[in-house]
């Protein structure tokens, strides 16, 4: 396993599909910051339909969206220099997603236009009463290759690659040249996917969703059991991964455990979110058991919303994955860039779409600053 320095100089560079931009904190292929660029069609209703129904929407947005993309955004927005590459086609929907992106001051050059290719978008229903949201995706019919990765140039100069699980042909390649650079580079993890085992021993950091670490390793008790799995067999070079899960905040198991005689908890001025340590396994009292890895345990809650604060969840992770790239790029500590993904994510759920409620410093406590 490697600890790799990370600086505050460079830029972030991203590479997605047809489904999403991504910021340059290297962002790299897949769909929405872990995929590609895209168009995201939403529609607000008071209730989810059901079958055969017909229902008026009480609010509606278009506008750009994918993963990688909407990280890229939320890192541009906390000040980081973002770059993408992705795929869209040349149509009028391609058109706007590089729009989208060069309004929000991310670097689009890299972006593959593919003659005859319609662009990916994505059908998103925001069941208001329920709080959920449901997408339907449509992506592109081609994905990026190894040589379109590798006539973007987008590690020159950059502090940090993200990548997901998609698109491998051209994530892999990437992935590898930033290792041989020394670049440290972040994966968003949602599923395992055709290429997943080749890209986890390339990165230093995951940021996975809840339900990865058991998709991964089924044959574990418990998230935090399938998450140390993860590190031990597959990301074996990574430092941490962070599973979050909505309103129930998020947790990183991370290789090295606390000092003795370090702060258990972290708690910023102003701020009512603690973020406190604990080891995994937990301590035994058991004699005559072998003695295994101990990792930390960093568990950070969710940001505290207002009643009637949630508007629309579409991107509350893509927003939370920009904030820990910023902060890694920072050089911020591990409690720090965990409670300022949190708030980031917080805010971004009190928006219309996946961007109406991504924030800057300025909506931010100022003892977040990283």
């Amino acid at each position: 396993m490697t600890n790799p320095t990370v600086t505050t100089t460079g830029t972030i560079s991203a590479v997605v599909d047809a489904i999403a931009a991504a910021d340059q904190v290297v962002i790299g292929p897949g769909a929405g910051m872990s995929a590609a660029a895209g168009l995201d069609y939403t529609a607000v209703v008071d209730a989810f339909p059901t079958p055969d129904a017909k229902i008026r929407t009480t609010a509606s947005s278009t506008s750009g969206g994918g993963n990688a993309a909407n990280t890229a955004v939320a890192a541009r927005r906390l000040g980081v220099r973002a770059s993408v590459l992705a795929l869209v086609g040349d149509d009028a929907a391609g058109t706007a997603i590089v729009h989208g992106l060069t309004a929000e001051g991310v670097d689009a050059a890299p972006v593959v236009v593919a003659p005859g290719t319609t662009s990916p978008f994505t059908y998103i229903l925001v069941d208001a009463g329920g709080g959920t949201r449901t997408c339907v995706h449509s992506p592109a019919a081609v994905e990026l290759t190894a040589a379109d990765a590798a006539a973007a140039g987008l590690l020159e100069g950059v502090a940090l690659l993200h990548v997901d699980g998609r698109q491998p042909e051209a994530a892999v390649p990437l992935a590898t040249a930033a290792v041989a650079a020394g670049i440290p580079v972040l994966m968003d993890a949602e599923k395992v996917r055709a290429g997943t085992a080749q890209l986890l021993p390339l990165v230093d950091y995951i940021v996975c969703n809840a339900a990865f670490p058991r998709l991964y390793a089924p044959h574990c008790l418990g998230t935090q059991a399938a998450m140390a799995d993860l590190l031990r067999t597959g990301a074996t070079r990574a430092a941490w991964v962070i599973s979050t899960a909505g309103d129930a905040g998020a947790t990183m198991l991370r290789r090295s455990p606390p000092v003795d005689g370090a702060p258990r908890m972290y708690a910023p001025s102003g701020v009512d979110v603690v973020v406190t340590h604990t080891t995994f396994p937990p301590p035994s009292e058991c004699v005559s058991c072998e003695p295994g890895e101990v990792m930390d345990v960093v568990a950070c809650p969710a940001w505290p919303l207002a009643p009637g604060g949630v508007v629309d969840t579409t991107g509350a992770g893509d927003a939370y994955i920009g904030a820990v790239a910023v902060g890694l790029v920072a050089g911020a500590g591990v409690e720090a860039l965990m409670a300022l993904g949190a708030a980031v994510a917080g805010k971004a759920v009190g928006g219309m779409g996946a961007r109406g409620g991504v924030c800057g410093w300025d909506d931010l406590p100022p003892s977040l600053r990283v």
